[in-house]
């Protein structure tokens, strides 16, 4: 596996994804600052060979989760935190920025653990309080459209399938899928796993990749959750933290400091790799590279 670049942070790196159009790469990070977790939200861009930092910004709350905003492509983005709040920026590049946010959404009770697009004006959160919530952010509002509650435990993810339906993952051993059309609030299938879980992906509007604890990954088409198209485990294992779908295969993060990358077509484990010194928190996929972050405090690009 080759690596073709790595950029060196002084924070952990928490959550990254890249833009739309593939240009930029938004990275959230945490640090202890005193007592406290504080965060730091950066920019890179893409179109160098190494990646140089266009933007930073401060945050004072440890930044759990990215997200780039459809709106006008790429013009904005959200981060989800510790105190509860999601907040939006713009991300314009030049040197008069403004790096307070242009609006703070309010309603977590707890740390928000991740913020996902949901269509082209709202965004859908999941949080340790164990509930989800939509919000439009486009609108004069500052607080959710909708609360799902639905977990008995922590949501730990959430990941839209369309631009009106999601699904949710929890410390609770369920995977919850949620459409907004619906007027009860309530999801409208659910999942149960041996294991606790920490990360759900789309391929599609229809396969999906669920990972968690005891090195658990599975793949459904969710037009008939009754079959498993694919299933690996090690129980009592550490955890894949994160997972995203890359060229036909599915690339998961491990506590183990490895990546995998498995073909679940042809339901099989195709290579592993040590990406990091530490803890493989999140990965994205721009065209052939594989870029990941790690608790070895660096975010590096691997061609697949």
């Amino acid at each position: 596996m080759s690596k073709k670049w790595t950029l060196n942070f002084e924070e952990r790196p928490e959550d990254i994804q890249v833009s739309l159009d593939g240009k930029h790469l938004l990275i959230g990070t945490n640090h202890i600052a005193g007592s406290t977790w504080a965060g730091c939200v950066h920019v890179a861009n893409l179109e160098e060979e190494t990646p140089k930092f266009v933007r930073e910004i401060e945050c004072r709350s440890g930044v759990n989760s990215v997200a780039w905003l459809k709106e006008k492509l790429n013009s904005s983005f959200a981060i989800g935190n510790d105190d509860g709040n999601i907040f939006l920026f713009k991300s314009s590049t030049g040197k008069k920025d403004n790096n307070s946010p242009f609006k703070t959404l309010s309603g977590h009770d707890d740390l928000v653990s991740s913020v996902a697009v949901l269509g082209e004006d709202s965004l859908v959160s999941s949080s340790f309080d164990k509930s989800v919530k939509v919000w439009n952010y486009n609108s004069n509002s500052s607080t959710a459209d909708r609360t799902l509650e639905g977990h008995l435990g922590a949501v730990t993810h959430v990941a839209s399938s369309s631009s009106d339906t999601f699904t949710s993952v929890s410390k609770d051993k369920t995977a919850k899928f949620w459409d907004r059309r619906t007027t009860n609030g309530t999801p409208t299938n659910s999942l149960s796993f041996s294991e606790t879980l920490h990360s759900v992906s789309f391929q599609d509007q229809n396969v999906m990749a669920i990972c968690g604890e005891g090195s658990l990954l599975s793949v459904y088409d969710v037009r008939n959750l009754n079959e498993c198209l694919y299933s690996h485990s090690i129980p009592n294992t550490r955890s894949f933290r994160n997972l995203t779908f890359s060229n036909g295969k599915i690339a998961a993060g491990h506590d183990d400091f490895n990546v995998y990358l498995f073909d679940f077509e042809k339901k099989s484990l195709e290579k592993k790799w040590k990406a990091h010194e530490g803890s493989v928190r999140s990965l994205a996929s721009k065209s052939e590279l594989l870029i990941t972050s790690g608790w070895d405090k660096t975010v590096s690009a691997f061609s697949l």
